[in-house]
């Protein structure tokens, strides 16, 4: 009887305790690690000259960048998806004439499809999960060190709490195994040392990558993207409500080039709520919202749609391709993940099959 209550204690001592503080230190490491920021200000649109690339690390949703990135290409009209209603179907996207790129959209391109786009060469999609994932990466780390330039992250990540996580982790591991073989007979010390076995698991699951730090440079443009998908977040009656105060209204005016007045018509009012949302849809992207937003976009195409006014069809054309888009590959965020073969960017066609690299899916699934 005394020997087991000798075993509980030090298991209790040196398994319990130090497995609870190891799982306590790898909450509060991830809790760092997302170095979340909180907006009192409600915003309509990014900042002006922001890029969806930057806005995408800046909100610290990396997986979410490059899928954002192709998707604010269609917005813009420098791209045109082209699909069939049919998961089946393949998926087509058209370069527009004339349209240019930045450098890091067009990384972005040759990440996805490779370099030496020529009219007469076409660049398959890489069917190596590797080689995309390595692409990808190398296209993020260079904006990464872009941010270090300019001043809003470190250059140096944050490693030394996952490592001491990951180091206590094994020892720890290694502890509660040996005190569950010598305990076996005392239910009581064996019961605590699976427990402990259990919770060490459970801080290495829950320890973080090492993240790179954002610099107070950084939070007014964090504060300005929480900002944002606060206001996307909102419930649409108080969308609407912000939409038609005098502030939302002159900035919507400014994003689309119309003039916003009480004397608006039905038309105008609705050609700037569709193209606010199309504007917004790589932003619903990188917040996890694009479900909702697309479905927002159906709503505000068909309500265009249906009004007899005299509305250029062009204003109706990326909706309706975005539209049918997410029926033949799921959702926004499957869309970089279906990308098939390019062509150069003086008016072919890329050819994309959903299922052709067979479930090579989420792009985040590529992601450090």
């Amino acid at each position: 009887m005394l020997v087991t209550s000798v075993l509980t204690t030090l298991v209790i001592v040196f398994a319990v305790v130090p497995a609870i503080a190891l799982l306590a230190g790898a909450i509060a490491a991830r809790r760092a690690s997302h170095q979340r920021v909180r907006s009192l200000v409600v915003q309509y649109l990014p900042e002006r000259g922001a890029t969806v690339l930057h806005d995408a690390l800046l909100a610290d949703r990396r997986a979410a960048a490059i899928p954002a990135v192709i998707i604010s290409l269609a917005v813009s009209r420098r791209i045109r998806i082209l699909a069939e209603p049919s998961k089946s179907s393949p998926v087509a996207v058209e370069v527009e004439p004339g349209a240019t790129f930045s450098a890091a959209e067009l990384a972005v391109l040759e990440a996805l499809f490779g370099p030496d786009h020529t009219p007469s060469r076409v660049r398959s999609f890489s069917r190596d999960r590797r080689a995309l994932g390595r692409r990808v990466r190398h296209v993020l780390d260079i904006t990464d060190d872009i941010l270090v330039d300019d001043g809003f992250l470190w250059r140096r990540p944050t490693a030394w709490p996952v490592r001491l996580v990951g180091t206590f982790g094994v020892l720890g591991i290694i502890a509660c195994v040996v005190f569950a073989i010598i305990s076996w007979g005392s239910w009581l010390a064996f019961g605590l040392s699976l427990a402990s076995l259990a919770l060490v698991v459970a801080a290495l699951i829950v320890n973080p990558k090492p993240w790179r730090r954002f610099t107070e440079a950084a939070k007014p443009h964090r504060e300005h993207l929480d900002g944002l998908r606060q206001y996307m977040t909102l419930a649409e009656a108080d969308r609407l409500k912000m939409l038609q105060s005098p502030s939302g209204a002159e900035r919507i005016a400014q994003s689309t080039g119309s003039t916003t007045s009480t004397g608006s018509t039905a038309g105008d009012a609705a050609l700037e709520r569709l193209v606010l949302t199309e504007r917004l849809l790589p932003y619903a992207l990188i917040f996890g919202l694009s479900a909702e937003w697309m479905a927002e976009l159906r709503v505000r195409h068909d309500e265009l749609a249906s009004l007899d006014l005299d509305i250029p069809l062009a204003a109706l054309d990326i909706a309706g391709d975005l539209i049918v888009l997410t029926a033949a590959v799921s959702n926004l965020a499957d869309l970089a993940g279906a990308l098939g073969d390019l062509v150069d960017a003086g008016g072919g066609v890329i050819e994309v099959v959903g299922d052709a690299l067979g479930g090579i899916g989420d792009l985040g699934d590529l992601l450090p």
